[in-house]
């Protein structure tokens, strides 16, 4: 009996003793009248100043006409090509095998598509 009361076992004793009353006054107890935790993935209920979660941060981009079918763009093909690369390049092939996948994919749109993008990107920031 004397092995479980020597002098280390009630000093952890001791120990533990202080620092779970000390924890107990630093974190307190429950009453019942505590906030809610915050759910950021409910709706805000009612209220002037709510609007739908995502709304402010959309931005439409210029759409291309839908006047073009894609039987239409087969024959020129090297026409949509040329001012963008030589023929017999690397570029020159992937936009081939783009059009081959999409008959309707424009390179002059695509580029013109891509710098608006860049440019509310490098703005954004």
């Amino acid at each position: 009996m004397s092995d479980f009361f020597d002098i280390y076992n009630l000093m952890i004793l001791a120990l533990a003793v202080a620092i779970f009353l000390r924890l107990r006054s630093v974190l307190g107890r429950r009453t019942g009248n505590e906030r809610q935790p915050y759910d950021p993935f409910t709706a805000k209920s009612g209220g002037e100043g709510t609007r739908e979660a995502g709304a402010d941060n959309v931005v439409t981009l210029p759409r291309q006409p839908e006047t073009a079918r894609p039987d239409q763009h087969l024959g020129n093909i090297d026409e949509r090509i040329a001012p963008f690369a030589q023929k017999g390049t690397p570029l020159d092939e992937a936009l081939r095998s783009i059009i081959a996948a999409d008959p309707t994919f424009d390179p002059k749109s695509f580029l013109n598509g891509a710098s608006a993008a860049y440019e509310m990107i490098v703005t954004a920031f």
